[in-house]
């Protein structure tokens, strides 16, 4: 029995001396390359491979670790190159993956800046709701922390980022389109076009009498301008701010809406006459404002003990990129200097929602800006 028993020790020494080494490093890699693939490839087709060559690779593993031989080692080898190349696959997709992201991340976002600047220039810096105007300037930040958060790697993030700035890009854009619905009505644009057309025609005809005739005012609420003009051309412009509801149609005294419609400048008060540095008062409410106010009473628009309202002006202490006024238009004060030294009493002053044109001596269609000052 001791012969016997020291033959088998002795077969287990020959068989540990005949062992032939597993190849770790191999395996540490395909390991290490596998743990990199689950924390970048998730939800990659290609990672599922991977994972089924990782688990073929420690099955291999864990049978060669008795007593391996040259071919197990040789196994074991091939699975943990086969699993190695499968997670580099995975990682190679991923990164493909990422770049396809980050390209459409890039243009979507391209996009809603382009969509944002579209509204803000829209809203304008004079609009009456300054709660618009707030989330369209918060929106044109966000654009910006979508592309930190992209260049940071989490698409994730930027991508349900972008996708909440979209939506309430959305929102603002559908409440600025019924803030701005009577700007682009066609009844009203063909009214208020008419009246322009009549007004600078008007300057034309007078142009050849004697005196300081040729001239009127046209307001434009939409695009904010002040026009002058003087034989059928527009000779100046200035940046105009409006009552705080400025857009809106003028229904009763304390709305804080502009009026719009056709008047004339009834006092020229200079400084020490007027709140507001110098100012042009005009004719509001005409006969024309009265039956509107009566016809809005009768539908229930004008609250109980309201009354039409007057005093509007044309007048100073502009230039604060927002609309202010209770109704008048407000010019900074080196502007109302300028018209006022231009205009008497008696010039016809037009107040519309949007004028798309104006006409000039020629006769010729041409964009109501023609010349700006002060800007």
């Amino acid at each position: 029995m001791l012969v016997a028993a020291a033959g088998t020790v002795a077969a287990g020494l020959l068989r540990r001396r005949a062992a032939t080494p597993l190849p770790a490093a191999a395996v540490e890699r395909a390991r290490a390359d596998l743990r990199r693939a689950r924390a970048t490839a998730a939800g990659e087709p290609a990672l599922a491979a991977a994972e089924a060559a990782g688990e073929r690779l420690e099955r291999d593993l864990a049978e060669a670790r008795s007593t391996p031989t040259p071919s197990d080692a040789a196994v074991v080898e091939r699975q943990a190159r086969a699993t190695a190349a499968a997670a580099l696959v995975a990682l190679a997709s991923a990164a493909r993956h990422s770049e396809r992201r980050q390209e459409a991340l890039a243009a979507r976002r391209e996009e809603l800046q382009a969509e944002v600047a579209a509204v803000a220039a829209e809203v304008g810096p004079l609009t009456a709701d300054r709660g618009l105007r707030a989330r369209v300037e918060r929106l044109r930040l966000e654009t910006d922390s979508i592309a930190a958060m992209a260049a940071a790697g989490d698409l994730a993030a930027a991508e349900a980022a972008l996708t909440a700035a979209a939506s309430e890009l959305a929102d603002a854009a559908a409440r600025l389109d019924d803030r701005l619905a009577r700007m682009r009505d066609p009844a009203l644009l063909g009214l208020w076009q008419r009246w322009v057309d009549e007004a600078v025609a008007a300057t034309r005809r007078d142009d050849r009498t004697a005196g300081r005739g040729g001239r009127a005012v046209v307001v434009d609420k939409l695009a904010r301008r002040c026009l002058l003009v003087e034989a059928g051309r527009v000779v100046a412009s200035y940046p105009a701010e409006l009552g705080r509801n400025g857009l809106a149609e003028k229904i009763y005294a304390g709305d804080a809406a502009t009026p719009e419609g056709r008047y004339h400048v009834i006092e020229k008060r200079d400084a020490g006459a007027t709140l507001y540095h110098r100012a042009l008062l005009l004719d509001y409410p005409t006969a024309l404002d009265w039956q509107a106010f009566a016809v809005a009473r009768r539908l229930g628009r004008v609250p109980r003990g309201r009354g039409i309202g007057g005093l509007i002006e044309i007048h100073g202490h502009g230039g604060r990129w927002i609309n202010w006024t209770s109704g008048c238009v407000a010019l900074r004060d080196a502007h109302i200097d300028q018209l006022w030294a231009e205009v008497d009493v008696g010039t016809p002053v037009v107040i519309v929602g949007a004028a798309p044109r104006i006409v000039d001596e020629a006769g010729r269609r041409k964009p109501a800006l023609t010349r700006q000052s002060g800007e």
